[in-house]
C-alpha cells in the first residue's frame, strides 16, 4: 500500500484532478470511488498560532488559523492510481512531516 497526502484548492480542483477515482453516483454527482483505493476528505486543516484565548465562560483554548489548502488522503496498491498521483504537480503531494490525519496504524 501507498499512501498519499494532496493537497488542492478545493475539492472541485481534486475531482478534476484524480479522474481515475471518480464516478457519477445515482444523483450524477462525481464522487470517490472506493475499490480502486481508500480516499478520505480531510479538507480545510487548522494549527495552534501559540495563542491562548478566553471564552465568556472563562475557559481557555488555543487559537487556530486555517492553512493554505484543501487537503484528502489516498491509501492504494492499483498502479495506475499510483502513477496518476505521482503525475501531479509537486505542490498537490506535500509530503508533510506529521500529517494531521493519518491512516489507522500510520505515521
Amino acid at each position: 500500500m501507498t499512501d498519499f497526502y494532496l493537497k488542492f484548492s478545493d475539492r472541485a480542483a481534486a475531482l478534476a484532478a484524480l479522474p481515475i477515482l471518480t464516478v457519477q453516483d445515482d444523483a450524477d454527482e462525481t464522487v470517490w470511488r472506493q475499490d480502486l483505493s481508500s480516499v478520505v476528505e480531510v479538507g480545510t486543516i487548522y494549527a495552534e498560532t501559540g495563542v491562548t484565548l478566553t471564552a465568556a465562560d472563562g475557559i481557555e483554548y488555543p487559537e487556530t488559523v486555517a492553512l493554505d489548502g484543501w487537503h484528502m488522503n489516498v491509501r492504494t496498491a492499483v498502479a495506475e492510481v499510483i502513477s496518476a498521483i505521482e503525475a501531479l504537480p509537486e505542490e498537490a503531494r506535500p509530503e508533510p512531516a506529521t500529517p494531521a490525519v493519518v491512516w489507522a496504524g500510520g505515521a
